[in-house]
């Protein structure tokens, strides 16, 4: 048995009382990966880690990320900074088009060992679960790729994955534009969730994207929803979101 000694604080979420709970001095029991027990101090482990009065807490889970992708574009803060708007970094040749590319010609070995890395980092940092995005491909073989290489991570690293297919995160560079052609591809019913402060998918551009599946003979519908969060407007879970998909799919989610 593992025993977790002389925590200072445990802070965790009792499922009993659904609500959060802080615990002073005690220790984790830990038998097969299960923790059988948190108690007081006792010295009975077979195995002991001394944590030396430290905070102990569950690990993070991180509900939005987007790790398949080769180099990072950290450079685009100093740019948006500066005052340059998102389309002018596209224009350069950044932007997400830019990771698009890199992936595409990555190997599927290649793309592997960055998102390794990063999920090292991820544990490094106490986060131990992840929801991860593809969208960094948007050709039907770079996007499999991007799920092969999430659902390999996640059999072989200690972090959990959710994958999430994101086949519609930009507009291709081959398409120049044409949303028609772009949503050709697109067999199921789609619906475009906009909101009303949003920069990157302004209200504006969500009717165009409509517009476009209703051009191509697709089954679509448009909500816009007034928020004052911007691009992220979404990351907030709000009961109204939930009414609207729930309206959407037919069924409870």
């Amino acid at each position: 048995m593992l025993q977790l000694k002389n925590i200072g604080l445990i802070s965790t979420y009792n499922s009993t009382i659904e609500s959060f709970e802080s615990i002073k001095n005690c220790n984790i029991y830990i038998e097969n990966d299960i923790i059988i027990d948190i108690g007081e101090n006792k010295n009975n482990g077979d195995h002991m880690i001394d944590c030396n009065q430290k905070l102990v807490t569950p690990g993070f889970v991180d509900a939005h990320t987007h790790p398949v992708f080769k180099n990072g574009r950290e450079k685009e803060f100093i740019q948006r900074i500066s005052g340059k708007s998102y389309e002018e970094i596209a224009a350069e040749g950044g932007g997400i088009n830019s990771s698009i590319i890199e992936v595409r010609e990555s190997t599927e070995i290649e793309i592997l060992d960055h998102v390794k890395k990063r999920m090292d980092e991820f544990l490094s940092m106490g986060t131990t679960t992840i929801e991860a995005k593809t969208g960094y491909g948007l050709d039907t073989e770079s996007e499999l790729k991007s799920l092969r290489v999430l659902d390999h991570v996640h059999n072989n690293h200690k972090i959990d994955i959710f994958p999430t297919f994101l086949g519609a995160h930009s507009i291709p560079d081959e398409f120049n534009g044409d949303l028609i052609n772009a949503f050709e591809p697109i067999l199921a019913q789609v619906l475009v969730l906009s909101f009303s402060s949003d920069w990157r998918f302004s209200p504006s551009r969500s009717k165009e994207i409509t517009d476009a599946l209703i051009g191509a003979k697709k089954k679509v519908s448009h909500i816009e929803i007034e928020s004052s969060l911007g691009h992220d407007s979404f990351l907030f879970p709000e009961e109204r979101y939930v009414e609207v998909l729930k309206a959407f799919l037919g069924s409870p989610l």
